[in-house]
C-alpha cells in the first residue's frame, strides 16, 4: 500500500512538471475566467401615490457598464399615450427614472431607454398597472 502511494505520488510529480514544461513551450498559460456582467435591465419599478397628492412612476436601470452612455427614457401607455423621461438619478450601479402624475389608470405597457446607443426594453411590461386616486 506505502509503494502504491509512493508510486502515485511520484506520478502525480512528473505529470504536474510534463504540464508545466508544455506550458512554457507552446505558451499556453491557463486563465481564469471572469464572469460576463449581465446585460442592462430596465424594470417598472413601482407606482405609488405620494403624499403630494402625485402619482410616482418610477424605472429603474440595473447592469449598466461603467462609464456607459444612458439616454432618456421613453414609455408607453395602454391608452396609447407616449411619456419621455429626459433626466435620472444614478445611485450606485442603478439608474433611476420618475415621472410625476394625476391620480388616474396607469398601465405601462413598453418602454425602452438607450444605452451605449442600443435600445433596451422594459423587461416587466403590465406589472401594477391600476387607478391610482391620491
Amino acid at each position: 500500500m506505502k509503494t502504491t502511494l509512493k508510486t502515485l505520488r511520484n506520478l502525480s510529480y512528473l505529470f504536474s512538471i510534463a504540464f508545466l514544461l508544455a506550458s512554457l513551450v507552446t505558451g499556453f498559460v491557463p486563465v481564469q475566467r471572469v464572469a460576463a456582467m449581465p446585460a442592462p435591465q430596465l424594470q417598472l419599478s413601482h407606482i405609488v401615490c405620494l403624499e403630494s397628492g402625485q402619482v410616482e412612476i418610477h424605472f429603474i436601470l440595473n447592469n449598466v457598464p461603467d462609464g456607459a452612455t444612458v439616454g432618456g427614457l421613453t414609455y408607453t401607455l395602454s391608452d396609447g399615450t407616449s411619456h419621455t423621461i429626459g433626466s435620472y438619478t444614478k445611485t450606485g450601479g442603478a439608474y433611476h427614472f420618475s415621472d410625476y402624475v394625476s391620480s388616474g389608470y396607469y398601465n405601462v405597457t413598453g418602454g425602452s431607454v438607450s444605452v451605449n446607443g442600443t435600445s433596451i426594453s422594459l423587461h416587466n411590461p403590465g406589472v401594477y398597472a391600476g387607478t391610482y386616486t391620491c
